[in-house]
């Protein structure tokens, strides 16, 4: 297994970020949709395993224990799916850092997949 030294990090990050920003717009839309909707789908678990545990009488710290890992699996999803976040593009201010892209282009794509998000 290789490893990357941070500044192989950092160099990565910036290429990604140019990617995300320079992609197309319909991609970047979809992608921030399941996004949204891979979050909800942890969001509703979370929510279903704490209403299930709180019936049970299950000590407290036990049930937000759970509801934290039936929550993880929304961005699982987001991960394995390859959508796109909007907590993670903000990275994309390390490729603005170095001129790889322009502020319009950092504020499009943050402006897209909040919007999508949301959706």
């Amino acid at each position: 297994m290789d490893c990357l030294s941070p500044a192989e990090i950092t160099a990565k990050a910036e290429e990604i970020g140019y990617k995300k920003a320079t992609g197309k717009i319909g991609h970047t839309i979809v992608a921030g949709i399941l996004a949204g909707m891979f979050i909800a789908i942890g969001a509703v678990f979370s929510l279903t395993s704490i209403a299930g545990l709180a019936a049970g009488h299950v000590p407290y710290g036990i049930i937000r224990f759970i509801a934290g890992l039936a929550f993880s699996l929304g961005l699982i999803l987001v991960m394995v799916a390859g959508a796109e976040l909007f907590t993670g593009n903000v990275m994309l201010v390390s490729s603005l850092l170095k001129k790889k892209i322009s502020w319009f282009q950092l504020f499009k794509n943050w402006t897209l997949i909040w919007l999508a998000n949301f959706v």
